[in-house]
């Protein structure tokens, strides 16, 4: 027996691919020794946003170590991570969730205060992007006077040394790390009132 469908001629349909929001990472701001303001900006792509907000770690634990900190805000997020370590290095990355994915910013690394240097103001150290493949940008603030930058790799070999001489209480350099081998070195600031090493991790 047969029913009485009939058939028209097959068509052939494409759903349209998914557009991913555009998440963006941008700089911490408002560092002390235990808190840090985190910021970022979305766009929404196809599909609509259900979560924004910021994931964060120590530099040595993995992603799936990280807190998870709700933003305020649609286009431009932020966040205030406390109860921070001071003196500490940690990795910050933006997301934003939709039905299908969760989308990430870029990863940037942000260092918490000491309680305070020998005269009182904070020192504070970035090194971004970290891990870096081209070069990376060294920048230091509560510095006075020059400062030598040594890099060196994990047998101790010093690669490179520099000296730089602080702006406005400020030391900005651009390292070039394109001709060094991927893995990790370590950056060591010094001059009277500080001696500091940073992780580069070169990839």
């Amino acid at each position: 027996p047969t029913d009485s469908r009939v058939y028209g001629n097959i068509i052939q349909f494409v759903t349209p691919p998914i557009v991913e929001p555009t998440v963006i990472t941008e700089q911490p701001n408002s560092i002390t020794n235990t808190t840090a303001t985190f910021h970022g900006s979305i766009t929404q792509g196809s599909e609509e946003i259900n979560a924004r907000g910021f994931e964060y770690k120590l530099s040595t634990e993995d992603w799936a170590d990280a807190t998870i900190l709700s933003a305020t805000g649609t286009e431009a997020i932020s966040a205030e991570a406390t109860n921070l370590q001071s003196y500490t290095n940690y990795n910050v990355r933006a997301y934003a969730r939709t039905a299908s994915d969760t989308y990430y910013g870029q990863e940037l690394n942000f260092q918490t205060l000491t309680l305070t240097s020998i005269d009182q103001t904070p020192v504070t150290v970035m090194m971004y992007p970290n891990p870096a493949s081209q070069e990376t940008k060294l920048v230091v603030t509560g510095l006075q006077g020059e400062v030598k930058i040594t890099i060196s790799d994990v047998q101790g070999r010093i690669i490179n040394t520099m000296s730089s001489k602080a702006n406005n209480d400020k030391v900005e350099e651009t390292l070039d790390v394109s001709d060094m081998a991927k893995g990790v070195y370590y950056v060591r600031l010094q001059n009277e009132s500080i001696n500091r090493t940073q992780k580069l991790i070169v990839k």
